[in-house]
């Protein structure tokens, strides 16, 4: 169907708005636009994601990492730190440390998340509809295999 060619309707595939499934838009690629008419003239979207934002830090403490996550996810959505408090859960490959799930809840059932990929070097920002809004790489960061001491 017209999913297959790249071309989806107002409200995307899946039902998501932009015209995008889940992974273009959370990448760096342009929205796929809808087409209407006969096809030549694509129409404009009523909402295009920003582009996700790509930098890179150094972070070689736990409390720095934290911080930083915490920071980034309550600047997204416009929280206060203070009243926007954040969870975090070990994650385990093969019972082995390998990085961190940060959540941060803002008002009413406001969420975002990160994932700290230790072993790829990066943090993954998401909003709360699971959209990706960013990426960090660290050139320098803590050993996740101090996390289980």
């Amino acid at each position: 169907g017209a999913a297959d060619r790249g071309v989806t309707g107002p409200r995307g595939v899946g039902g998501r708005p932009g015209g995008a499934p889940a992974a273009v838009a959370a990448s760096s690629a342009p929205c796929t636009l809808p087409i209407t008419g006969n096809g030549s003239h694509p129409a404009t979207p009523p909402e295009v994601p920003p582009r996700m934002r790509s930098t890179v830090a150094a972070l070689p403490t736990f409390d720095e990492l934290r911080r930083y996550v915490h920071q980034t996810l309550c600047q997204h959505d416009h929280l206060d730190p203070a009243a926007a408090p954040m969870r975090q859960a070990l994650i385990k490959r093969s019972g082995r440390p390998c990085g961190l799930l940060f959540q941060v809840q803002g008002p009413r059932a406001l969420r975002t998340w990160a994932i700290w990929a230790a072993d790829e070097h990066r943090i993954l920002f998401y909003d709360s509809a699971g959209s990706r809004i960013a990426e960090t790489r660290l050139c320098d960061s803590p050993d996740p295999l101090k996390l289980a001491a």
